[in-house]
């Protein structure tokens, strides 16, 4: 048997390419005039959000964190999730309420398959 000392991370890379796609889909609700939720603020904020989940995916995915680090990245990257979820709730924006699922899919796939205790 090898042992194989690359790691690829799956949910990390899945959560890149949710939030990314959110990223455009609030982009598109934010200023496409006549969908009822273009130019407020709630949609802004869920862009603001969705890029910043983008950034801490890309954090968690990068490697030779810390253990402290890494456990409050996760930490903000669930409140994201779970926020920006429930304000596209409030903003009936179902396609970012998917994307959103999906990341936390990610995320609880980088946090059970891909720890680094699993390696």
């Amino acid at each position: 048997m090898s042992s194989s000392s690359s790691h690829t991370a799956y949910g990390g890379w899945l959560m890149i390419t949710s939030a990314f796609a959110a990223v455009i889909v609030a982009a598109a609700y934010a200023f496409s005039i006549g969908n009822g939720i273009a130019l407020t603020l709630g949609t802004y904020l869920v862009l603001g959000s969705s890029a910043v989940l983008l950034v801490l995916a890309m954090i968690l995915s990068a490697t030779g964190m810390g253990r402290g680090l890494r456990g409050l990245v996760l930490a903000l990257a669930l409140i994201d999730i779970l926020a920006t979820a429930l304000a596209a709730y409030f903003l009936l924006a179902t396609w970012l309420i998917v994307l959103m699922a999906i990341a936390l899919v990610g995320w609880l796939i980088h946090l059970f398959v891909d720890s680094p205790l699993h390696v």
